[in-house]
């Protein structure tokens, strides 16, 4: 009977191991999966891309969008991997994949391992698959993300798509950020900070110093967070005693509104709060009915004195901003569509 037993649970222990599927035993660098070469064609704005086969799908280089108008970034701590669209990223290459001598269509290209790279595009993360030389991502989520015109032709076995010049609406919902078209007031406004402004190594802003005065304490700055779409204008006062740094959003969200942030720092005391501030009053230097406090935190009576003189801030923010940028108007700027 013990021996019955002992057969038995050999046999149990065999079909356990057999049976384990590989995603429950990856551990990084696994291989988990194979890219094949393919005879399917797939291109961006009429400018082909390499492409390969997984999972009977069509796959693309992740890190190659950068040709095709794109930003890309990689967070080395999180371990991300950011694309984003970028208009003016002209596409600068027509790429295809080469068969090495003695593969054919249908062999492998590439092994597939297991790893902790995610990819985003524009802050939804899409499936993805490393390899030795890049990592893939399914061109059919480039298509839900990005086209604004698809089509297959299947004479030529080909993808093509056209690019829009944002995220679609679709995919944006995802996020739950909605974003307005700029007009053209604030289109030229974020063009003249793009040109005129220093971009940072990440490829996420650009910064354009109005004002950066050491013997007044007082620095200004605006900032377009080309990932974000926000342009921000932020002044820093250091004086003996504190130093507070305010800021404000310059174009309006979806519902209309700008986020005005402010925080004091007094010796080991630190406040700050964040408000909302309808657009439409922006421009307005007497009141402001519609600032609203949305969050507040800190050392009493910083924090109170920073919302008693919060509003004369954003008129000094305003003020400094566009009497240095005679070209603008803020009421243009400022429109909600």
């Amino acid at each position: 009977m013990k021996k019955i037993i002992s057969i038995f649970l050999i046999i149990t222990c065999l079909f356990s191991v057999i049976f384990i599927p590989a995603s429950y035993a990856q551990n990084i660098g696994d291989i988990i999966g194979e890219a094949y070469y393919t005879d399917s064609k797939a291109y961006i704005d009429d400018h082909s891309i390499a492409v390969y086969s997984i999972e009977s799908k069509l796959a693309v280089s992740a890190e190659n969008l950068k040709y095709y108008g794109f930003d890309i970034s990689w967070n080395s701590q999180k371990r991300i991997i950011n694309v984003f669209r970028n208009r003016d990223n002209l596409i600068e290459r027509s790429s295809s994949v080469v068969l090495p001598y003695g593969k054919n269509i249908g062999d492998k290209a590439l092994d597939i391992y297991h790893s902790d790279i995610a990819v985003f595009f524009d802050g939804v993360k899409v499936k993805s698959f490393n390899t030795d030389i890049c990592t893939l991502i399914f061109f059919e989520d480039i298509i839900k993300a990005y086209s604004s015109e698809y089509k297959f032709d299947e004479q030529d076995n080909s993808f093509s798509i056209k690019l829009a010049a944002r995220p679609t609406n679709d995919w944006m919902k995802r996020t739950g950020n909605m974003m307005l078209p700029f007009t053209k007031e604030q289109s030229k406004f974020i063009n003249f900070i793009r040109k005129n402004g220093i971009l940072d190594d990440s490829k996420s802003l650009y910064s354009y110093i109005i004002s950066d005065d050491e013997e007044s304490g007082v620095k200004c700055i605006l900032t377009y967070f080309q990932f974000e779409r926000r342009v921000v204008i932020s002044l820093s006062l250091t004086t003996e005693i504190d130093r507070t740094d305010i800021s404000l959003d310059l174009i309006p969200d979806s519902d209309g509104y700008c986020v005005f942030r402010a925080d004091t720092v007094s010796g080991d005391s630190k406040a700050g709060f964040t408000a909302s501030v309808l657009a439409s009053e922006l421009s307005e230097t007497d009141k402001m009915p519609s600032f609203n406090v949305l969050h507040g935190s800190g050392e009493a009576k910083l924090l109170k004195g920073l919302q008693n003189i919060s509003k004369i801030y954003i008129n000094l923010l305003t003020n400094i901003t566009f009497s240095c940028l005679t070209d603008f108007s803020l009421d243009n700027i400022i429109q909600s569509n």
